[in-house]
């Protein structure tokens, strides 16, 4: 997506800036930045938008001493944890009711298609 978007718009600049949920929702808040993607669920904040855009896929990882299951086929729901688990989502944040810069605008346009 990015690839095509710099190929469409070459005069517009993204920076990518890796950051915590709630880092990136301080930038939003401030202004710094004019949109952001997060991962979901966040504290409900009235001033900012929220727009999902894609379920998150987990990838479980395990030590040495689960080694013998290597080759074993589970099920997700049998690992005792799971069901505790939050659904969660990427989202795209930004600030409502304030204008986005033309370039923010296209790039929003560009996500969400």
């Amino acid at each position: 997506m990015l690839k095509e978007f710099n190929l469409k718009h070459p005069d517009i600049h993204i920076l990518i800036v890796d950051s915590s949920t709630k880092e990136s929702i301080d930038l939003i808040k401030s202004g710094a930045v004019d949109l952001s993607f997060v991962t979901l669920p966040i504290e409900d904040s009235p001033e900012i938008e929220i727009i999902p855009i894609m379920p998150i896929h987990d990838c479980f990882v395990a030590g040495e001493q689960y080694a013998s299951l290597i080759n074993t086929k589970m099920h997700i729901f049998e690992l005792k944890f799971v069901e505790k688990l939050p659904v969660r989502h990427i989202a795209l944040i930004q600030m409502k009711n304030v204008s986005l810069s033309s370039a923010a605008k296209e790039f929003k346009k560009a996500v969400l298609g």
